[in-house]
């Protein structure tokens, strides 16, 4: 009976994220133009058999690459694209997705943002500009986040087209303030990558920080720190609680639960996403996840009326 219980659960994950999908994912359309709304979102499964050629258009672009077999021409740069890269495309300058096959398919999530509506957002936050002021001022269109990072961006994304396609009666007020606080984790996103690009001594608890996020995935104990750092298990406990506040342990656990709950959205089953993040058990699991968010993963998936 075991490999048959195996097979069907197999079976009812794959329809699950089958139909998941097809709730998330927007019909190719070749338009370059917004239609009468301040943002538009898409999210795109396909096999990009259906070329554009080099265009520019009048309102702001943010692109999230997530699969295919392509370069990217933003102006007279060419960028070689990763999952969980993503490109700013400020109004006017010309692009172009430049596919080398169609064996793979070609998975990208793109906001549209009308240029009114992003004035309007930086006359009453001005920082918000900073991401495509940046891009603008120095010709770079493509940034490549850490890992946590990339899920924070794709959570955020999939909370837009949840927005987008609900039918809330403030849903213009909510979409305003996701894109707003979209904006804002860009920004600092990118100041993040400029200040990690700058030669500078970084304080050890900063580098115990940015170590943790980049190896969420891996074993991460006092003992595996200790060895990779060179230093004692008490001077690295000692430093990074005395500047964060919290233990290496409770840190972890909130980096690995942030991720958990930034991923669930996608369909992915949860005792797997618990399993690669390191708990030991779901039951481990479930408890920290509801004492962290007040809600069950389970409760949480529900709370997004895209899985309903």
């Amino acid at each position: 009976m075991a490999p048959l219980v195996v097979y069907i659960a197999k079976v009812v994950v794959n329809v699950y994220n089958q139909t998941m999908k097809k709730k998330l994912t927007t019909k190719f359309t070749p338009r370059q133009q917004m239609l009468p709304s301040n943002y538009e979102i898409f999210y795109y499964d396909d096999l990009g058999r259906q070329k554009l050629a080099p265009h520019a258009h009048d309102h702001y672009e943010f692109y999230y690459f997530m699969e295919g077999d392509l370069d990217y021409q933003i102006a007279d740069q060419r960028y070689s694209l990763q999952k969980g890269d993503f490109m700013l495309i400020p109004s006017s300058v010309r692009h172009q997705a430049l596919m080398k096959g169609d064996s793979v398919p070609y998975r990208r999530i793109i906001l549209w943002l009308k240029e009114a509506f992003y004035e309007e957002l930086a006359g009453s936050f001005a920082d918000l500009t900073y991401g495509y002021d940046y891009a603008k001022t120095n010709s770079v269109y493509h940034f490549r986040p850490d890992a946590i990072s990339t899920k924070e961006l794709q959570g955020k994304l999939i909370e837009l087209i949840e927005t987008l396609r609900g039918s809330s009666p403030f849903k213009d007020l909510e979409g305003k303030l996701k894109i707003a606080n979209f904006l804002a984790v860009i920004n600092s996103t990118i100041w993040s990558l400029k200040a990690r690009s700058t030669p500078q001594k970084t304080p050890l608890y900063l580098q115990l920080g940015d170590y943790i996020t980049a190896h969420l995935e891996e074993p991460l104990t006092l003992d595996t720190l200790a060895r990779e750092f060179y230093l004692s298990k008490y001077h690295l406990a000692h430093t990074f609680k005395e500047h964060m506040g919290i233990t290496l342990h409770q840190y972890i656990s909130q980096k690995r639960l942030q991720a958990i709950k930034n991923e669930i959205p996608t369909g992915t089953p949860i005792t797997e996403l618990a399993a690669t993040y390191g708990f030991p058990d779901y039951t481990t699991f479930y408890r920290a996840f509801k004492k962290e968010y007040g809600l069950s993963p389970t409760e949480y998936k529900r709370s997004f009326s895209l899985w309903t």
